[in-house]
């Protein structure tokens, strides 16, 4: 028996202790705690009446006219939210599944390429480190798991059409070709990014096409381009026909805000990475692509090119919170190839830090990011329980008389209160408040959007207080 045959039994239960630990974690947190609706699009996709086309075509209309073209995205919620319409606890339920659907096939691509049966657990154990992807579980009208789910499954075909010649043989297995193109185009019916995926992958098959017999170049070619070919024009699609006064603000022109949100990557996400980025330097020269397999090394070629192409679509609008859900998934893909063979390779001991460290990592940030959650959410329904019972806020939005410091609650907070208990609450006023402002009564305030404006609300009380969600009342009104 070889030594990476020996490894083998370590590194199965090492990772996979690894990987379902956080799951774990988020699994007893939705157990045991009574959960409810969230504030993002749930009340809006809530409030769209009839059935499950009807209530599809009315909330793909209003994704299509604020510029995005989701139509899978749209049925997913339209399904889901009427099946699960007054049952919230199950529908996380069902969400940790997809989540756990989604994470499993890139695990499973990462499987196909490495050909070692215990990299699915690394993957899975990667991924769940990354801090962002836990929004996927709490946040649920949140789309880009569905399309990670998509794209893993497009993955996972693609590479069976080129099985062939990954084995020594020849020729692309087309029928598998055509079914992944139909599953990216899935994925792109989930969120336009998701355009990043064809890209890398038609390059990444584009620029293998040298390093494969002769005979297979042009087909290789001919693959590659279609699916370049392909993404541009959905691409400027999109651009040209696909527009609206929301989506109109993306653009690559802004340098300043390309700049920050840059930093933001830096500072957030990167961060996240550092643990296993240092692990794989600390492996050694194994852990790089030298002498790699073909398929290997397509996958490196593709991970890195898809990160990269991901990143640059979403700096424009924000590298952060659940946009960035996917970088964590592609980062764990790579990592798990370009590792693979230096943890069978390297000594016991190195091979044992790496596990610890990965097993501590994800406990800290799944513990981290559930207890985040579960207090959040249990202030967000503890404030909508006070809305209901105090008249003169219900009054005082309905004169317009409340502010608050984001969109989201203004527009989420009177939605479910109005909906659970049948009162007639009017949005609340989102930006402009300033002490000069004499006809606001209340302004509610979540530091999770920040802009606390401390000198304006000097001589205001504290009507409600939680860790994320205050309420402050003004203690003179003016007169009008």
């Amino acid at each position: 028996m070889t030594h990476e045959e020996q490894r083998q039994p370590l590194l199965v239960w090492g990772f996979a202790l690894a990987a379902a630990a956080p799951f774990l974690v988020v699994l007893v947190s939705l157990l045991t705690q009574t959960w409810s609706w969230g504030l993002m699009d749930d009340h809006s996709i809530l409030g769209i009446p009839g059935g499950i086309m009807g209530k599809w075509w009315t909330y793909f209309r209003q994704i299509l006219g604020n510029g995005a073209m989701r139509p899978v995205a749209t049925f997913h919620a339209a399904l889901t939210y009427k099946i699960f319409e007054n049952s919230p606890g199950l529908f996380h339920l069902f969400r940790f599944v997809e989540v756990a659907a989604a994470v499993l096939v890139w695990a499973l691509a990462a499987f196909q390429l490495t050909g070692k049966r215990w990299t699915i657990f690394l993957t899975i154990a990667v991924a769940m480190s990354f801090h962002y992807l836990y929004d996927a579980f709490f946040f649920l009208s949140t789309q880009e798991i569905l399309g990670v789910f998509f794209t893993g499954v497009a993955l996972l075909l693609v590479h069976r059409s080129l099985h062939a010649i990954f084995s020594g043989g020849s020729g692309i297995g087309w029928g598998y070709f055509g079914c992944g193109i139909l599953a990216y185009f899935l994925a792109l019916g989930c969120k336009e990014p998701f355009i990043a995926f064809g890209f890398a992958l038609g390059i990444g098959m584009m620029l293998l096409s040298p390093r494969v017999k002769e005979v297979d170049r042009l087909s290789l070619l001919l693959a590659g381009g279609s699916l370049v070919i392909l993404s541009l024009f959905y691409g400027v699609f999109l651009k040209v026909c696909v527009t609206a006064p929301y989506t109109a603000a993306y653009s690559f022109t802004d340098k300043a805000k390309l700049a920050g949100n840059l930093l933001q990557w830096f500072k957030k996400d990167l961060l996240n990475h550092a643990p296993w980025i240092m692990a794989v330097f600390l492996l050694g020269r194994r852990s790089f692509p030298g002498g790699f397999q073909l398929r290997e090394q397509w996958g490196i070629l593709f991970g890195g090119s898809y990160y990269i192409f991901f990143l640059g679509l979403l700096l424009p609008w924000s590298a952060v919170v659940y946009l960035a859900t996917p970088l964590g998934v592609i980062f764990a893909f790579l990592i798990a190839i370009v590792s693979a063979r230096a943890l069978e390779q390297c000594a016991s001991a190195a091979a044992g830090r790496v596990m610890v460290m990965a097993l501590v990592v994800n406990i800290a940030v799944a513990g981290y990011a559930t207890t985040r959650e579960m207090i959040y959410h249990l202030d967000t329904q503890n404030l909508l329980v006070w809305s209901s019972l105090h008249p003169d806020f219900q009054e005082a939005s309905r004169q317009g008389r409340v502010f608050s410091n984001a969109p989201e609650p203004s527009v989420a907070i009177p939605s479910h209160v109005n909906r659970r208990w049948g009162l007639n609450m009017d949005y609340f006023h989102n930006g402009g408040f300033s002490r000069s402002n004499s006809s606001a009564e209340f302004f509610v305030y979540s530091s999770r959007f920040g802009g606390f404006p401390a000198d304006d609300l000097k001589g205001w009380r504290p009507a409600f207080y939680g860790k994320y969600w205050q309420v402050y009342e003004r203690q003179q009104v003016s007169s009008r």
